[in-house]
């Protein structure tokens, strides 16, 4: 098991340079990494290369002197979290279930770790999705 599994790691400045391989050395470890950047380009690259690698990242463009940019990319860090690991569970289960309906039946598998059993402090959205669809 890799060191950051399971956490979220937020790095300003990191379409480029040593930021950039901070993240890489980040998402290598298992983290799940927010490439935040001033430069749109260089972000959307460092996230498509990234991903190439089976990496988990992501990207905003941030301006760092602007509280409202700040707030805004952590508000887009965990609401994507909340996203992919609660709220998409329950969208596939609400696309799927009136198909069930119309056809008398169906069976739906949502799979999810030891965490919806023993809970956890540091990945909220992670165990509440774990409980929720067990």
């Amino acid at each position: 098991m890799s060191r950051l599994n399971d956490k979220v790691a937020i790095i300003t400045d990191s379409g480029s340079g040593i930021d950039k391989e901070i993240a890489h050395s980040y998402a290598n470890e298992g983290a799940k990494v927010v490439i935040a950047d001033f430069n749109d380009e260089s972000l959307r690259e460092t996230v498509a290369e990234f991903q190439k690698e089976g990496l988990d990242a992501f990207g905003v463009q941030v301006n760092v002197a602007s509280e409202d940019d700040i707030q805004r990319m952590v508000d887009d860090t965990w609401n994507r979290i909340i996203d992919i690991n609660l709220t998409g569970v329950m969208r596939a289960m609400r696309k799927v279930i009136p198909h069930f309906v119309e056809q008398g039946g169906g069976t739906m598998v949502n799979m999810a770790s030891i965490s919806s059993l023993t809970g956890g402090r540091d990945d909220l959205a992670y165990t509440s999705c774990d409980t929720c669809s067990c």
